[in-house]
């Protein structure tokens, strides 16, 4: 007879991981192509998508059909033409789908080498600024429609074949069609923060890689900044320290971890990157006035 306490702790460790397995992608799980550091693919789905998270940005263009995007605790209605980006460790989901039609394209912007898209202001909201009120998507009718479903079309087709140059052509197509939608979002965004293109580095880092240790040397380096005026200018531009801007960003994910259960606060303050679980609790107390074990 196995004595109640550990079928308990069986049960704690096996929710645990199957919460952790179910609600969080890995990109190097998905890629099915060596020569590729990206997937496409093409569904057709009805019914529900559970709410998960993933550590890389998702391009979804809605072909026909339509549904709910829940992201987070909100809720938005989507049909033909909508078309949105989820960042890495954001957590959404799908509802309602009648004969959905999508096009997904899966990527981290790190291997794209889109640095030469940071002056493009729809490039940072649409793909790396985080948004709470899912700034990150647009409609697209007409000729525009039109235009990325060609361009999705042409991506899907030369990932599947692999004829010789197929790499080439395919990051060429996925490049062509962010900077065509980062010019589009340029017109229509309105951001909750200022934008100062100079920090988009640092800030896409944060954000990618809160959960490892990250200093201000480093973050500067990447702006090619002193660590006195990347401090002073990144406080002039949000109000806060670098430090302080990347426990806001740990903090959230934290919250959502704490949201999906099955998580003891050592392991949430280290999936998060906080030093241990004693600070995190403190952070957390001082921020959102309550514990975490509180949090609901």
């Amino acid at each position: 007879i196995i004595p109640s306490y550990f079928v308990g702790c069986l049960y704690f460790y096996a929710k645990h991981l199957y919460n952790w397995a179910m609600s969080e992608y890995k990109l190097k799980n998905i890629l099915k192509q060596k020569n590729i550091r990206f997937h496409v693919e093409r569904t057709t789905n009805d019914g529900a998508f559970e709410l998960h998270s993933h550590d890389f940005c998702e391009l979804v263009f809605v072909v026909s059909g339509t549904g709910i995007h829940r992201v987070g605790d909100a809720e938005y209605p989507i049909q033909k033409g909508d078309l949105f980006v989820i960042k890495g460790q954001e957590m959404h989901g799908f509802a309602c789908l009648d004969r959905l039609q999508l096009f997904n394209m899966m990527f981290n912007l790190y291997d794209l080498h889109t640095e030469d898209c940071r002056d493009l202001s729809g490039f940072w909201v649409l793909f790396v600024q985080q948004a709470g009120d899912f700034l990150s998507q647009l409609h697209l009718t007409g000729s525009d429609y039109e235009q990325v479903l060609r361009w999705c079309e042409c991506l899907l087709t030369e990932y599947n074949r692999q004829m010789p140059g197929y790499a080439a052509i395919c990051h060429s197509l996925l490049i062509q069609l962010i900077v065509f939608l980062a010019r589009k979002y340029q017109n229509a965004a309105l951001t909750e923060r200022p934008l100062d293109f100079r920090l988009a580095h640092s800030i896409l880092f944060m954000q990618t890689n809160f959960r490892a240790k990250i200093t201000v040397e480093q973050l500067a380096e990447l702006e090619g900044f002193s660590r006195r005026h990347y401090t002073r200018l990144f406080s002039q531009t949000y109000g806060v320290s670098p430090a302080q801007f990347l426990n806001e960003i740990r903090l959230g994910h934290a919250k959502t971890l704490l949201e999906a259960g099955g998580w003891k606060i050592t392991d949430i303050a280290a999936q998060c990157g906080f030093q241990d679980g004693n600070y995190f609790s403190k952070y957390f107390k001082q921020k959102c006035g309550c514990a975490p074990s509180d949090w609901h």
